[in-house]
């Protein structure tokens, strides 16, 4: 995932048995290089269903500890969900 304006691309990996798979990012300057240098941040046990990307920001839709899912959003520069900043939805 890619968008305009923005210094990231992300990219999400899923496997046939979990919808949910992992996250990574690295800077959009990089992909003309033989190796992305992509850092990942989330895993299936994160429970992310959606993403997106705005500038320097991702948000991100997920249920984990949300039974009717919430969204939040991270600062690309320092990925950590667990640092997240709660938009919309209530945490369990």
């Amino acid at each position: 995932t890619t968008a305009p304006g923005s210094r990231w691309m992300v990219a999400r990996t899923t496997d046939t048995t979990l919808p949910e798979g992992r996250l990574f990012v690295a800077p959009v300057a990089q992909p003309g290089r033989k190796k992305v240098a992509w850092r990942g941040f989330a895993t299936a046990d994160d429970q992310v269903l959606d993403i997106a990307l705005q500038g320097d920001r991702l948000y991100v839709l997920t249920r984990k500890q949300a039974p009717r899912h919430k969204l939040v959003s991270i600062d690309l520069s320092a990925p950590d969900l667990r640092a997240a900043t709660l938009v919309v939805g209530r945490a369990r």
